[in-house]
């Protein structure tokens, strides 16, 4: 359960979802349509709470809890994602030809890492698994995802599994 709290010591207004919250009160997001939620510029915009079972979370992590979502699939302005999309520099790892790592920065010195890739390969070439990592501007990551792609016999993928660490 996600829900908003009011730990200001004034009222909290949350306009386009008609909400407003004395200091202390709190209300639970389930009772909205996620649509909503996802389209409300106020509970974006204004100095608001979120806990998830008790634990205090950021605005990125209610909407990806909503939508299901990776922070590899999500877009939302003033995200890594965002800054991957519009303005980075990349170099790659080869090794006999073949890609074995991307990594993704934010400045052209390369001194700022937003995300790295590691491709790891079977035997014969295929890919069997991605695991990418996400950084903080100070360099710490803050997710990890694993992908491992399942093969048929005859090599082609058959289905992706991801498992996400925070």
């Amino acid at each position: 359960m996600i829900e908003i709290v009011n730990n200001n010591t004034y009222k909290l207004v949350i306009r386009d979802l008609g909400v407003e919250l004395q200091p202390g009160e709190r209300i639970d997001l389930s009772i909205f349509d996620d649509k909503y939620i996802i389209k409300s510029y106020d509970i974006k915009s204004t100095d608001i709470t979120f806990e998830q079972n008790g634990v205090e979370i950021d605005y990125i992590k209610v909407i990806r809890n909503i939508k299901k979502l990776s922070h590899f699939d999500h877009v939302v302005d003033d995200t890594i994602a965002h800054n991957v999309r519009h303005d980075y520099y990349f170099e790659t790892e080869k090794e006999n030809d073949v890609t074995k790592k991307i990594t993704y920065y934010r400045d052209s010195a390369k001194t700022s890492i937003i995300r790295e890739e590691n491709i790891i390969r079977n035997s014969s070439g295929s890919v069997t698994q991605i695991i990418s990592k996400i950084f903080d501007e100070q360099g710490n990551i803050v997710e990890t995802e694993t992908q491992n792609l399942n093969r048929t016999a005859d090599g082609r993928v058959e289905s992706i599994t991801a498992s996400l660490e925070d």
